[in-house]
This record gives structure tokens, C-alpha cells and sequence, in this order.
């Protein structure tokens, strides 16, 4: 089994960004990865959701491709709220806390969608019945701790969230529509950007949710891939002027189940009698909160009759093995984890939906440790 690599990763590369301005990390910079800040009018950051190494791999007559650095590795699990966290903190998952799409939060008794910051029931915010990101939440923007003043760009959808508002304080935060938003934005961004807010964040989501939809493989992946790539050379030479560094990654990768291979918890009795909460974390990694008297009948079930579908671990295990990172735990993670952690062959997801939700459509998933969805691409353009 893959595990991340914590000494070359998308923590890594946020600590060489912070090492450009003069700024310490409990986490190593990145090897051959120097950035002279003072040289450079602006650093700007993308992030392409669900831009996996190994998908850009296929495709190496892409300008991205074409100037591909390195290969990183993302973070455990592979998800958006876990690895955006950590571009944001600098901080791996072990230390931010954020573990996944469902999470169960102690503090408000309840299984809930973590980025929308709702329950799983109704789907309403909880910011709407008075809770504050920072109820709940505990990590801390890497810029704003350091004092960077820096830009933050997110989807218009998403920039006011409880999760957002939390994690960014930045005053130059930008919101944007859509993808040719998206690229307008950022242009305007950086032409008018001064030495003094030379740091630009950008998070672009829609590859990830043409992916999930349609399939990572699928032909609206590969053409909106192509988009992308040719709006951001397109961008990139508008400013080839030796003043502006682009640094170009992903959260995570992505890998398609088929359908018959969505298998449900319902279908397993034994795990479906075993849980005191619905399943957390992602599909291709969930986490089980298992009941003290079901204990046994669930380990014998899933290390003797499970092995078809995946392999697990307890959390002390997973821990010990560094797969959420090194170093100072958050302690709110422990809850958020559950007892132990389900790893899906790279063929399944598990799904534990409630009584209100529908069936999954997905094809294109993520979360778990296999090649495609573990390594994401570094480029590096700039004079």
C-alpha cells in the first residue's frame, strides 16, 4: 500500500513558499525547490482540483506537462477538505484536522458534510443556526499566522462559507464564477498586484466535478483538461516578463469505479449491525465507528470475508504509521477518524448513504492511496 510521503509533498511545497518569505515550518521545504521572493513581483499558486500525476502523464504533449518539475505526493486521506487544508496551513492532516468529506464533529453530535459545514440530514449550514466555523474548526491560515500578506481566490459559492471564512482573513480575497471567470480574475489579479501582496492562492475546482461526474477518463475530462491547459499557457506567456513565479499542483488525483462496483453497506450485514455512526471519511477510504460489543464479528468479517473489496486498519495503526503526517496531533482528530479506516481496492467504493440521500452518480472518485490518486504534478514556470 502507498503511504504519503511527508518529505515531498503539497505540505512540503507550502513550506519552500513560506521558506521565500524568511518563514519557518515544522515541515521540510521541498529538495531542489528554492524560491527567491525578492525576485519575483508575484508567486502565484494554482491549484487544480483533481489533477493527478498520473492523469497529466497521458497527456505529455500538454504545456503542463511540458513543463512538469516534480512528482509530489498529496496527503491521507486524498480529498479536497484535507488537502486544500493543508495548501492553506501548511500543516498535514494530522495536525489540521480536517479528515475528509463526511466528518464527525463531537462538538455538535453529528455526522456532517465538512467543506458546506452542514449535517448530513438536511443540508442546511450550520452557520445558519448560529455555529461559526471556529466552533468547530481549529487550523490556522499559514499566511496569516506568518503575517504574508497574500490573495486568495476561490469560487464565488465558496468564498463566504463557514470552512472558507475560517480558513483565509486575508482582506484580498477574490471570488469568481466559472472557468473563463476563473482565468479573467486571475489575469486582472495579477496585473494589478503590488510588491507588497505579492503572494496569489488560486483554487480552481471544475476539473474535479467534470471528473466525478463524467469519469476522470471520460472525453468532457480530456477536453475540459485541454481547456485548462491551453488558458493557462495562454496566461502564463501574457506575463512571461521574468516578474511573476507560477506554481502549478492539485489536491489529489482521481480513479473511476464502475458501477457494479459501488458496493453498499446495506449489502453487508454484519458491517451495517457493527456501526453506532454511518460511515465518515470518503467512499474509497471510509471510516468505521464500531460498536464495543460488535468488535470482533467486525475485525473477523472484514480481515477474513472483506478481502475481495479492501484491507483495514485501526486508527492508533494509521497513526503510528504516519499516514495523516508527523509530529504534534490535533486532538480533534482522533474523533474525526472513528476506530478504524477502510482501505477499498482500487476497483470499489464503499457507500453508506442515509434514508434522505440519493444513490450516488459518481464515477470519477477519490480519497484513497492507489498511484492516481496519491501523486499530483509540480510545475514551475517562471524566468
Amino acid at each position: 500500500m502507498n503511504k504519503p510521503n511527508y518529505q515531498n509533498s503539497i505540505v512540503n511545497l507550502m513550506s519552500s513558499i513560506l521558506s521565500a518569505f524568511s518563514c519557518k515550518n515544522n515541515y521540510a521545504s521541498l529538495d531542489n525547490f528554492k524560491i527567491d521572493s525578492q525576485k519575483y513581483q508575484n508567486i502565484v499558486c494554482i491549484v487544480i482540483d483533481a489533477l493527478g500525476y498520473e492523469f497529466l502523464k497521458k497527456h505529455k504533449s500538454s504545456f503542463l506537462h511540458q513543463n512538469m518539475q516534480l512528482k509530489l505526493s498529496s496527503v491521507f486521506p486524498t480529498t479536497t477538505s484535507s488537502a486544500i487544508t493543508s495548501f492553506l496551513t501548511a500543516q498535514a492532516p494530522l495536525q489540521h484536522g480536517m479528515t475528509g468529506w463526511y466528518m464527525y464533529f463531537k462538538e455538535l453530535a453529528t455526522a456532517a458534510v465538512s467543506l458546506p459545514f452542514s449535517p448530513r440530514f438536511t443540508g442546511k449550514p450550520f452557520d445558519g443556526l448560529g455555529i461559526s466555523g471556529a466552533d468547530v474548526f481549529n487550523h490556522e491560515n499559514a499566511f496569516d499566522k506568518n503575517n504574508i500578506s497574500y490573495s486568495v481566490m476561490f469560487p464565488s459559492a465558496t468564498i463566504d462559507s463557514a470552512y472558507s471564512s475560517h480558513s483565509f482573513n486575508s482582506p484580498n480575497k477574490v471570488a469568481y464564477e466559472d472557468h473563463q471567470d476563473f482565468f479573467a480574475t486571475l489575469s486582472k489579479k495579477i496585473r494589478i498586484n503590488e510588491k507588497k501582496e505579492n503572494m496569489i492562492f488560486a483554487y480552481y475546482p471544475f476539473f474535479d466535478a467534470t471528473a466525478h461526474v463524467f469519469g476522470i477518463n471520460s472525453n468532457e475530462s480530456n477536453e475540459l483538461f485541454f481547456k485548462i491547459d491551453h488558458d493557462l499557457q495562454e496566461l502564463i506567456e501574457k506575463f512571461d516578463n521574468g516578474n511573476t513565479l507560477f506554481i502549478i499542483t492539485a489536491d489529489h488525483g482521481m480513479v473511476d469505479i464502475k458501477e457494479d462496483n459501488k458496493l453498499q453497506v446495506q449489502n453487508f450485514p454484519i458491517i451495517e449491525k457493527s456501526l453506532i455512526l454511518p460511515l465518515c471519511g470518503e467512499s474509497r477510504v471510509p471510516f468505521a465507528y464500531v460498536r464495543p460489543s460488535y468488535v470482533k464479528e467486525f475485525e473477523s468479517f472484514i480481515y477474513n470475508d472483506f478481502t475481495e473489496y479492501g484491507t483495514m486498519m485501526r486508527l492508533h495503526e494509521a497513526i503510528d504509521a504516519e499516514l495523516f503526517g508527523f509530529g504534534d496531533i490535533n486532538p480533534k482528530l482522533v474523533d474525526r477518524v472513528g476506530d478504524y479506516i477502510i482501505f477499498m481496492k482500487e476497483e470499489y467504493v464503499l457507500l453508506d448513504p442515509l434514508f434522505n440521500e440519493k444513490a450516488s452518480q459518481f464515477i470519477g472518485f477519490h480519497g484513497g492511496l492507489s498511484d492516481d490518486e496519491l501523486y499530483v504534478p509540480l510545475i514551475r514556470i517562471g524566468k
